[in-house]
């Protein structure tokens, strides 16, 4: 007995099956989720190395080369390229399609991190970021005729930039032409011959003179002069200490200027 023998017997139950199997057809052709041009945005990792002063071969050997090697040793890489430059380190990782990108990005920063003290000590910390597509799908263009290209810079950043990163959809900005304060500085070799001062002692000065610190709070007392024959009350000027027998100042008016033979009158009192 053959397996076709049953349907011819029985024509009916051919019919009933093959109804069922175009119903089932019907109902999953219906939920058929594949698309002949599916939407696939191409994702990447960038890790920049930013290494003031360095040439491109230095950069090269000593920045991107060990990044190379740690990097290479992450998953879900399908390739990548590097660039160098005087002063930066480019490295541009595309992951496959089947490997999440976000363990890409935290298994990246591992690698990153653990070569971290291979790099020169004059190189800034690598700065890993992650994008889809080719290009940005925005750009803004940003132009004032009352302000200068530093102020503009800094306009953008403390107005703009907070605003455009809170919108809902922004993944990241691409600053292009930005102008920042800085200070430059030219530097005479021959007087720096004369004193014996190298530029490494004067890039050092400079920044151990950066800082910033507080203002401090302003306050009125009362001082008074004890060497002064007559005490009177008067502003504090640049006149010698020996005229004066009392005057109310500012608190900080004191970090400037104050004579050495003042002291705090006894019933002065304080008012912020």
């Amino acid at each position: 007995m053959r397996f076709t023998d049953l349907f011819i017997r029985r024509p009916l139950l051919a019919w009933v099956l093959n109804a069922l199997i175009l119903l089932f057809g019907l109902v999953a052709f219906s939920s058929l989720g594949l698309r002949p041009y599916p939407d696939v945005q191409p994702a990447s990792i960038h890790v920049d190395t930013a290494y003031p002063g360095a040439p491109a071969d230095v950069v090269q050997g000593f920045v991107t080369g060990p990044l190379q090697r740690a990097i290479i040793g992450a998953e879900g890489i399908d390739y990548y390229i590097s660039s160098s430059s005087d002063g930066l380190s480019s490295i541009t990782i595309y992951n496959t399609t089947d490997y999440d990108l976000d363990k890409v990005v935290t298994d990246v920063i591992g690698k990153v991190a653990s070569v971290r003290g291979e790099l020169p000590t004059n190189a800034l910390e690598p700065v890993i970021t992650k994008s889809w597509g080719s290009s940005p799908p925005l750009w803004i263009r940003l132009q004032d005729t009352q302000m200068t290209p530093e102020q503009l810079t800094e306009f953008f950043y403390r107005v703009l930039r907070p605003g455009i990163l809170t919108r809902e959809g922004v993944a990241g900005l691409v600053i292009l032409g930005e102008r920042p304060f800085a200070m430059r500085l030219w530097i005479d070799p021959v007087r720096m011959a004369a004193m014996d001062v190298t530029a490494a002692e004067l890039q050092a000065a400079v920044r151990n003179n950066n800082f910033t610190s507080e203002a401090g709070k302003c306050a009125i007392a009362s001082w008074y002069n004890p060497y002064a024959r007559t005490p009177t009350s008067a502003p504090l000027t640049h006149s010698p200490a020996s005229s004066y027998g009392k005057a109310t100042v500012p608190w900080c008016a004191f970090a400037t200027w104050r004579p050495s033979n003042w002291r705090r009158h006894p019933s002065a009192r304080a008012a912020s």
